[in-house]
């Protein structure tokens, strides 16, 4: 497996892991499970976190003059990260309310 095939995997993978873990930590604050949902955040960061490295490295390396062949595979890749990026914003608001809620 190439390279950039390898990352786009890594990224894929990351940004997965983190998107299921920020829609856990919702189904945690459903059921007024605060500190399970913050602890899924918190991991899910982390994933979010290797998944962005993979992307900086490969951004760094095509900047330094080594231009990567776009492929159908890192445009997934790229793809499943922004998404990630978005329950992380969205998962923040969703978990504020629910504590709202929670103390009504």
């Amino acid at each position: 497996m190439e390279g950039t095939e390898l990352q786009s995997f890594k990224i894929i993978s990351s940004a997965g892991d983190a998107s299921s873990l920020f829609l856990k930590a919702i189904q945690h604050a459903e059921k007024s499970e605060f500190d399970k949902a913050e602890e899924c955040i918190e991991q899910a960061n982390q994933s979010l976190k290797d998944a962005h490295h993979v992307q900086t490295a490969l951004i760094q390396e095509e900047s330094g003059g080594d231009a990567k062949e776009v492929s159908l595979l890192l445009i997934h890749a790229q793809d499943h990260l922004m998404n990630a990026f978005v329950y992380c914003d969205l998962v923040k608001s969703v978990l504020n309310l629910y504590k709202r809620l929670d103390e009504k």
